[in-house]
Formats: structure tokens, sequence, C-alpha cells
């Protein structure tokens, strides 16, 4: 599929995960079929690949001295986190390196604390590391962490750009990126067309821009109070400046 994606051959993420997100009992497959197709290719990678990109990626610190393996939605004691990377040490000892995946559906009540607990009931098992990847910024319990898709997908394309890397693990992350581009995680960019909005009598309008965070404070030309007042409390688009 990454291969159609990238290449403009399909528009299924836009249909399957965005469009059609929030059909009654499909969020669950969705996940896991985004799950699938983001790490699946991680299986057939090296293992010194697969460490380098989950340390660059997650935070996770491997060591380098371990066997490394990949689980997808292993059970723990009824409990199945989405991907699991295992390290076993000389001494018998595991790590486990958790990652929870989100796409539309919410995280489960006390699902961190669950997965926590099923894994280090596990014989010679620690959790190393728990991560939640979600759609949006959400508060999770510890020790977990949250990751969003919008930094996944800026991490991915860190090292879709970096030298030196693996070619195999460049061309996933560049893949990776188109992928999560066609199912809209992606930086706002502007408006394509703004239609102006109806405030009869009111004058210097034809020119509109979201009041927002990414644009520069000093190149936007704020109304006079009396215009505001006349726009009323919702108004949400101004005039820019003439720099513009």
């Amino acid at each position: 599929m990454l291969h159609a994606i990238e290449n403009k051959k399909s528009r299924l993420p836009f249909t399957r995960y965005v469009s059609a997100a929030e059909r009654p009992g499909e969020r669950r497959t969705q996940e896991d079929e985004i799950t699938s197709t983001i790490f699946g290719p991680l299986d057939f990678f090296s293992e010194e690949t697969v460490r380098s990109l989950i340390g660059k990626i997650f935070g996770f610190s491997l060591s380098r001295d371990s066997k490394l393996s990949l689980a997808f939605w292993p059970r723990y004691n009824h409990v199945e986190p989405d991907l699991v990377f295992t390290e076993q040490h000389s001494d018998g000892s595991r790590d486990a390196y958790v990652v929870e995946i989100k796409w539309n559906a919410p995280l489960g009540e006390e699902q961190v604390e669950r997965q926590v607990q099923a894994i280090e009931a596990e014989d010679h098992l620690r959790l190393a590391g728990h991560l939640v990847l979600s759609r949006y910024a959400i508060d999770v319990a510890k020790p977990s962490r949250n990751l969003t898709w919008m930094d996944f997908k800026d991490y991915c394309l860190e090292l879709s750009e970096e030298n030196g890397i693996n070619p195999v693990a460049k061309k996933w992350a560049k893949m990776v990126c188109a992928f999560l581009e066609a199912c809209e995680i992606r930086h706002f960019k502007g408006f394509d067309i703004i239609m102006s909005v109806a405030m009869d009598g009111l004058q210097d309008r034809d020119y509109l821009f979201w009041l927002g965070r990414q644009f520069d404070w000093d190149n936007i030309l704020l109304p006079s109070k009396s215009f505001l007042s006349r726009c009323g409390e919702e108004t949400i688009f101004y005039r820019s400046a003439a720099a513009l």
C-alpha cells in the first residue's frame, strides 16, 4: 500500500481513515490497519536498523548488545498492546518497549495501567518504556508518554532527509510521510480559498486571514475597536496588512 500511496495511485487513506473515520464499529479495525501499514515493514528490517529507528522516533534507549524482536498485538494475561519491542539480554532478562496506537478512538479507561501491570507480571520481563501514539495530544498516565501523529511524521521527515541513514529506512520514512499526508496529518499551510463573510456595510474585508499563531503578528492589520464592535464576538477573519 505504501508504494501506491506515495505514487498517488490510491485514495484509500482519505476514504478509509478520514472521511469514514467515524463509522460505528470501525475504529479498532482502522487502528490495526494503520499499525500494520506503517510498522509492518519493520519486521523485515535488520535489528540494527530497527534499533536506530525506534531510538530516534520514540526516544527509547536500547542496548546494542541485546537481541531485539518485534511483536504485533501480543497477549499478556488478556491485555493486548498494539506494538511491543523486546530486548533479550545475555542474563536472560527482557525489557519491553510498548507503543499503543490510537487513531480516532479514545484511550481506554486505565488502559495504560492495565498494560503496565500485565507486562510487569510476566517472568523476567521489565517495562522499560511506554508510549501512546495518538492523532491529538492527550494526557496519559505515568510511566507512559504521548506522541502525536504529527510529531511522528516530523521525525520521519527528518529521517527521510538525513544523510548517512540506511537507504531502506530512509525510503520507509519517506513513504510513511506520504501515507500520513494522505490521511491529512499535516501542518496548516493556509487556505486555498476563503469566501468573504456576509458583513453588510463593512469595508476592508477583501483579503482574509486566520488570526492564528502561524502568522507574523507584525504583518497583520488589526481592525479598529469600532470595526470589531460591529463584527460581533464570533468573527475570526481579518484583512491582511499591505505588507502581505
